[in-house]
């Protein structure tokens, strides 16, 4: 590989990194949009029982088997969540997925 091919190459490289940061930075103010209003934040919540976010992926048959297929259909619903999880912010994260907890404080 000749210099001016290596300097291409790093070119190119440092070119896609750059796309890669400025399409995560834009799908987190995606999400930060809709989290600025309490439909958004309704509607993440609706995903995050959709996806099933709080469950275990495991599904067990009657017999005791795992059921692989239900496994992994599961296992991919919840990674919905999981990407859509990566783009938001900590404070938001909690106010998302620990709602369950702060219903039972206020119910004491």
């Amino acid at each position: 590989m000749t210099l001016e091919q290596r300097e291409a190459y790093r070119k190119k490289q440092e070119a896609q990194q750059a796309a890669r940061e400025a399409e995560l930075k834009r799908r987190g103010k995606m999400v930060a949009a809709v989290a600025e209003t309490d439909a958004g934040k309704e509607f993440l919540r609706f995903l995050h029982d959709l996806c099933g976010f709080a469950f275990a992926d495991r599904v067990i048959r009657a017999d005791g088997q795992t059921d692989l297929t239900a496994t992994a259909l599961n296992s991919e619903r919840r990674n919905i969540y999981l990407e859509i999880r990566g783009y938001m912010s900590l404070d938001l994260r909690k106010e998302i997925e620990n709602r369950e907890i702060d219903n039972k404080q206020e119910a004491k």
